[in-house]
């Protein structure tokens, strides 16, 4: 459909390769990488706001997923994105500096050697 009025005069998609790839890349994360950030919203805030308990478990697990697509995210063009709004900034970093988000990095690191 974007494709086809693309063709109308409204540019709804990029014809670039590169630019195709990007938002492909995107639309990955939001698909399938971001499920992480729902879940920490259901046990954070869903949850208790109905009188129930986190499961903390799912949360530490949550994230961890959620860091490593903070992690693209933050390692691309679209760094300005979360930069240019201070609470999103101040959130990203925050989480960025959880003992448990380091404890992630150092597995990930020995991992990797």
């Amino acid at each position: 459909m974007a494709h086809d009025l693309g063709k109308k005069g409204e540019e709804l998609v990029y014809w670039d390769g590169r630019e195709q790839a990007t938002v492909a890349n995107w639309v990955d994360v939001e698909d399938h990488q971001l499920p992480p950030a729902t879940k920490l919203i259901f046990e954070m805030v869903i949850k208790p706001n109905n009188g129930l308990a986190p499961d903390q478990g799912v949360v530490a697990e949550a994230e961890a997923k959620l860091g490593n697509v903070l992690d693209v995210l933050m390692g691309t063009p679209a760094k300005k994105l979360i930069e240019s709004r201070p609470r999103a900034k101040a959130w990203c970093y925050k989480i960025l500096a959880r003992p448990a988000w380091a404890k992630v990095l150092e597995m990930k690191h020995k991992a990797q050697v």
